[in-house]
């Protein structure tokens, strides 16, 4: 199970939604009954858990509603003369204990419906700024080991209805981007739903166990160790890898 105060404060949380104070005919909560829109949900049911992981691990920090991806320019930056790239936007951004971006979140729907084609871009563009989130690190590092890096991962979260899935990016020796979808979760809303935390906090859990992975992986990755020319980022990587989709 994942850290227990992370448990603790994300059922604080929970219990405090589910014990909403209403005042009859006259309640807040009451005439917003029938509204379903996505960030009021998105702040309400899933930020809590994940700014709560945050504080607890101290593995990320996370900056909130509509930020822009810095990776993707410098994914696009141009050797030469370091001009870099147009920026790209997410929902929420998550940095890594060295100030790398390293999990991106998309809030694709409300908590009742769901447009298909906002899922789709949303879904998209997630792929896409974790593919220059990745590139961004191999080009701040092009003189490590190039074995090394292929064990750096980044991640994405994406809710959509009371649904979130966990997804993980990394590169194989080929060269080539691997994207796959690890876990997914159903957020609980009423307490009879509370078993449904289970499934949170195995996410969770993954995400401690593999950004612990990540703090050893990145610590050799910026080593100050003597890598062979044919070893390094650089060699196998051509500036064409290393730029924008």
């Amino acid at each position: 199970m994942c850290d227990f105060t992370t448990v603790c404060f994300s059922l604080t949380s929970f219990a405090d939604n589910c014990t909403e104070t209403t005042l009859g005919s006259t309640s807040a909560a009451l005439t917003r009954l029938g509204s379903d829109y996505e960030r009021t949900w998105w702040v309400r049911r899933v930020v809590p858990v994940f700014q709560t992981f945050a504080n607890q691990t101290g593995l990320l920090s996370f900056d909130w509603c509509e930020c822009e991806v810095k990776h993707h320019a410098l994914a696009d930056v141009e050797p030469e003369d370091y001009q870099t790239g147009s920026p790209w936007f997410a929902d929420d951004l998550g940095y890594d204990w060295t100030g790398l971006e390293r999990l991106v979140m998309e809030g694709s729907s409300g908590q009742h419906k769901e447009r298909i084609p906002k899922t789709i871009d949303d879904s998209i563009k997630q792929v896409h700024n974790m593919l220059n989130m990745l590139k961004a690190i191999a080009n701040t590092h092009l003189n490590s080991s190039f074995r090394t890096f292929l064990k750096m991962k980044v991640y994405g979260i994406q809710s959509i209805k009371a649904t979130i899935a966990l997804s993980e990016m990394e590169m194989n020796d080929q060269g080539k981007f691997v994207h796959k979808q690890v876990l997914t979760a159903t957020i609980p809303t009423r307490y009879q739903e509370r078993n449904k935390w289970l499934g949170i906090f195995n996410m969770v859990e993954y995400l401690l166990n593999v950004l612990e992975t990540q703090v050893n992986v990145l610590a050799v990755l910026e080593g100050k160790i003597n890598v062979e020319t044919e070893e390094k980022v650089r060699t196998h990587l051509l500036p064409g890898d290393l730029g924008g989709v």
